[in-house]
């Protein structure tokens, strides 16, 4: 009977197993169901260190707090090292990154507008400043209004070749800065930028197309500088008060000089070595103008001869006005008018023994400009119609042969 029930039992057993394994075929386990979510790391690089974060896959990570610079405040982050590419935290993560802090001088104010970035301010009692090339994503291309102004202990500030313009009183003020290179690139520097400075020397790249009134105002250290090459107009008072600036070369591109650029009007006037030539010199327009002497190439101009003025007509007011030593001056028929202070204050015309007056008709508004000729030794005037004269040609000895015109308008 044991054996009878022992048999049954094992007969059940080899039929149950198999068919309850059977009927788990095809089912599994509530965690296998579901598909394991992919993740990714995200590797913040800051000041020697590192943090990682992991983020599922489409989802945005967090900013992190960077590492502390030294001398330096954080700018943000970005998506290569010394790149230009801010990161966007908005962004879904749908791969593995590494990200990079960008960091910039701690002595400075940075600020952005739509389309670039600008240096604002200057920290009171700062040294010296590095201005970033990137800001926030942007270019710098600008050194704001006012920016070093007044910041009269600063010795250096580098300046990035991605600055385009300088501001207004930018550097107003920095009596220490006594050297400053401008970057190639750079396009405007706009009026005071350097008013009071401690420049003793500066190049002016020929990036520059131009210069506001006033940039070197009262730059008492300044005895050395150089315009740029494609420079079309010299603004009004660009060096007045640099009284230990004795000279300056100006390119022959000028067109165009305003209103005591040189000095004068109480200031120390500037000698000026002009680029192009002579008959170039006479076709730039002259406002108010002063300088302590003309040279042509690094040459004294002694001589004016009718080539010089060939298609002039008019010599305008305050084309020579300086110190000249001038041996014979030719006024050739293509000029029709001299105009008032053309040759104001230029003293050294009392060495002058020749002036000859070819033009039909000249129509002159001289009046005191040549009263200094009295040591004239010749004068010739020929087939002209001099008009309004006055005593231009006072105490002029007159020399046998001399036609009738010149009996009228040089007489002892």
């Amino acid at each position: 009977m044991k054996k009878l029930l022992l048999g049954l039992i094992t007969c059940f057993a080899l039929v149950l197993v198999p068919a309850l394994a059977l009927s788990g075929c095809g089912k599994k386990s509530g965690g296998e169901n579901k598909t394991a979510t992919k993740k990714h790391t995200v590797t913040f690089v800051s000041e020697n260190s590192s943090s990682v974060s992991l983020v599922e896959d489409g989802q945005m990570v967090k900013s992190v707090t960077a590492a502390k610079k030294e001398n330096h405040k954080f700018d943000s982050w970005y998506t290569e090292k010394n790149g230009t590419e801010l990161y966007n935290f908005n962004s879904p993560v749908t791969q593995s990154i590494t990200l990079y802090a960008r960091y910039y001088d701690s002595n400075l104010t940075m600020a952005t507008e739509s389309d670039h970035a600008y240096a604002k301010d200057c920290k009171e009692g700062a040294t010296s400043a590095i201005i970033p090339e990137i800001y926030h994503g942007l270019a710098v291309t600008e050194i704001g209004r006012w920016t070093f102004s007044q910041c009269s202990q600063i010795t250096n500030i580098n300046i990035p070749n991605t600055v385009e313009a300088i501001g207004e009183h930018a550097f107003f003020g920095c009596t220490s800065l006594t050297s400053l290179t401008l970057p190639e690139g750079l396009k405007t520097i706009d009026e005071w930028a350097f008013r009071e400075c401690g420049i003793v020397s500066i190049v002016i790249p020929n990036s520059v197309i131009s210069i506001g009134v006033n940039i070197f105002s009262i730059c008492s250290n300044l005895e050395e500088v150089s315009l740029p090459n494609t420079l079309s107009e010299i603004p009004s008072a660009l060096f007045t008060y640099c009284n230990k600036l004795e000279s300056v070369t100006v390119p022959a591109s000028v067109k165009k000089i305003g209103h005591f650029a040189f000095g004068g009007n109480g200031s120390n006037e500037i000698g000026i070595n002009f680029l192009g030539t002579l008959n170039d010199w006479c076709k730039i327009e002259f406002d108010q103008f002063a300088y302590k002497w003309l040279k042509i190439n690094g040459e004294e101009v002694t001589t004016i001869t009718a080539e010089d003025l060939a298609g002039i007509e008019t010599i305008k007011p305050y084309t020579f006005v300086g110190e000249f030593h001038f041996t014979s001056i030719t006024i050739p028929e293509n000029v029709e008018k001299i105009e008032y202070d053309a040759f104001n204050q230029s003293v050294g015309m009392l060495e002058i023994n020749t002036i000859i007056i070819d033009s039909k008709t000249l129509y002159a508004s001289l009046a005191d400009d040549f009263l200094i000729l009295n040591s004239i030794d010749y004068c010739y005037v020929q087939k002209a119609i001099v008009d309004d004269v006055g005593d231009v040609f006072r105490d002029v000895t007159k020399k046998d042969g001399q036609d009738e015109f010149a009996d009228y308008y040089c007489f002892s």
